[in-house]
């Protein structure tokens, strides 16, 4: 769905999954019986991350999700998860380490917590189930298309890039070396 501009005034839905390759989120509002997507936020997990348990890794997508739109939740809001870990980690009665901190980080949001079967949760399943690809090959593939749909700015490049492969070329041919370095040394 496209993106939608939230209206403050309805309450947000947070649609979040994990898995050990990602973690992945929609932000939605419902508007005359409609739902419509106001976010979409994904990542790959780190190295550490993907050797966490299942429960905290779903935690970890709601605590991830929530810091990264917090500008949005600042009314109640619902959580739909496919795991019941974070009404686990309301409920702890002694949590320590990262759970710990995760609770206090929660306890300045007012939000309730819905259980959906994973099938159910399709839109943030598929963001957390992300094949994992070279950043940089993923930056410079993202630049290559923006490139493309802007043909003065592509030119622009080119022409840059032809100049300057034009003066590498340039210092290596013998004869033009010693035009350059004349012309250089008479400035």
């Amino acid at each position: 769905p496209i993106l939608q501009y939230p209206d403050f005034e309805i309450p947000f839905t947070l649609y979040t999954n994990a898995s050990k390759k990602g973690l992945g989120a929609v932000l939605s509002q419902k508007k005359d019986g409609k739902k419509y997507v106001i976010a979409y936020v994904s990542r790959l997990t780190n190295k550490t991350e993907e050797n966490y348990p299942i429960t905290d890794l779903e935690c970890l997508a709601i605590i991830w999700s929530i810091k990264h739109i917090h500008h949005y939740l600042s009314r109640p809001f619902t959580i739909v998860t496919d795991h019941a870990a974070i009404k686990w980690l309301k409920t702890s009665k002694m949590p320590k380490g990262r759970r710990a901190r995760w609770i206090i980080e929660l306890q300045q949001y007012h939000f309730n917590i819905e259980h959906r079967a994973g099938k159910h949760n399709a839109n943030a399943d598929a963001l957390s189930c992300i094949i994992e690809i070279e950043e940089e090959s993923l930056l410079l593939n993202y630049v290559k298309k923006q490139l493309d749909q802007l043909p003065i700015i592509r030119n622009m490049v080119q022409q840059n890039l032809q100049k300057e492969q034009q003066k590498q070329k340039d210092q290596y041919d013998e004869k033009l070396k010693k035009i350059v370095s004349y012309q250089i040394g008479d400035l």
